[in-house]
């Protein structure tokens, strides 16, 4: 398949596992009318993807986090991906931001980190 994922154009390792998600956001109006019909009144919508690799070295696991944390007092906290769309079924780039991330440590011979999970959401939506 090729390269899976690239973080503001550079090539990232494959994720072991690789989750595309479709996010809504709803107005306030939303929820259970009193006659218990469901009003839905979406007003924008977000891709999330949820990315884990596993058996990391130090440098991979420390390639892929320097990779998506912006800088310091930065007023563009965002990064680019290109990534695989499911709803588009192809390859696409867009702006996302990543939440909290860790790495367990798999204290052993050889030393590595256990896993690293990532969630990158959508800047715009659309």
């Amino acid at each position: 398949m090729g390269v899976l994922l690239k973080i503001n154009d550079v090539d990232i390792r494959d994720p072991t596992s690789y989750e595309w998600q479709f996010m809504d956001v709803s107005s306030e109006d939303s929820g259970m009318s009193e006659d218990y019909k469901n009003i839905k009144d979406i007003q924008k919508s977000f891709r999330k993807l949820v990315c884990s690799w596993t058996n990391l070295s130090f440098s991979d696991a420390s390639a892929i986090l320097k990779a998506i944390r912006p800088p310091l007092n930065s007023k563009n906290p965002y990064i680019k991906l290109w990534y695989l769309d499911a709803e588009a079924g192809a390859w696409i780039e867009k702006w996302f931001t990543c939440g909290d991330r860790s790495l367990p440590l798999e204290m052993n011979a050889k030393n590595r980190w256990d896993s690293l999970s990532v969630n990158f959401i959508e800047r715009d939506g659309e």
